[in-house]
């Protein structure tokens, strides 16, 4: 009698790989959902840029922010 508890021809192997990775119907491809959203990515730096700008021209105006003395 010979012992064939530990074998088999390999066809009882693991996980396919084709589940989505965060369970979003819509991805269909090999990479995983992390959630992030680049609307709100674009919207957020244009937000910051906008902040930034308006800080910038209220220094200015405001004698807070000067690039060097000018010269009459």
């Amino acid at each position: 009698a010979t012992d064939t508890s530990g074998t088999d021809a390999g066809t009882t192997g693991g996980d396919s790989g084709s589940t989505t990775g965060g369970g979003d119907a819509s991805s269909h491809g090999p990479l995983a959902s992390t959630g992030s959203n680049a609307l709100a990515i674009g919207l957020g730096s244009l937000s910051l840029l906008g902040l930034g700008t308006a800080l910038v021209l209220h220094a200015r105006r405001k004698g807070l922010l000067a690039f060097g003395t000018p010269k009459h």
